[in-house]
């Protein structure tokens, strides 16, 4: 059965964006999860997101999701899946959009016992992104 560590249903607004409205998609704010890190040379830290764990995936999830249809640089976001096993994973994906770049990368790095933190490294074809996230 899916846990979460904030309500699943979350916000509807965040930083002026709007669930639903203009191509947001979903917002993550104010819970507890943070992710920090880096792309090239560029720090990124973003907080108040949420994780949600199933018997299949962990999700962490951080700022302003947004699709094809929003208009503009995209608000800040973090969204990282990987499989509850702590320890080592592959093959994660993660989507980082940080002042107005998206990056789309898969990652391996480590979850620790608790289940709510861990590390991550990748590229994203020509950059190093590597960071932590904690729920």
């Amino acid at each position: 059965m899916p846990t979460s560590t904030d309500q699943a249903a979350g916000p509807t607004t965040c930083n002026g964006y709007t669930k639903g409205q203009h191509g947001v998609i979903n917002v993550y704010c104010g819970g507890a999860a943070k992710a920090k890190g880096t792309i090239g040379g560029d720090e990124f830290t973003m907080n108040g997101g949420s994780c949600l764990q199933g018997a299949t995936f962990i999700s962490v999830n951080v700022g302003v999701l947004v699709g094809p249809d929003f208009v503009g640089a995209p608000p800040d976001y973090f969204g990282l899946v990987l499989k509850p096993a702590s320890g080592p994973f592959t093959n994660a994906s993660a989507t980082i959009d940080t002042v107005g770049t998206p990056h789309a990368i898969t990652v391996s790095g480590s979850l620790n016992d608790d289940m709510k933190s861990g590390k991550f490294t990748g590229s994203d074809g020509s950059l190093a992104v590597s960071g932590t996230f904690n729920c």
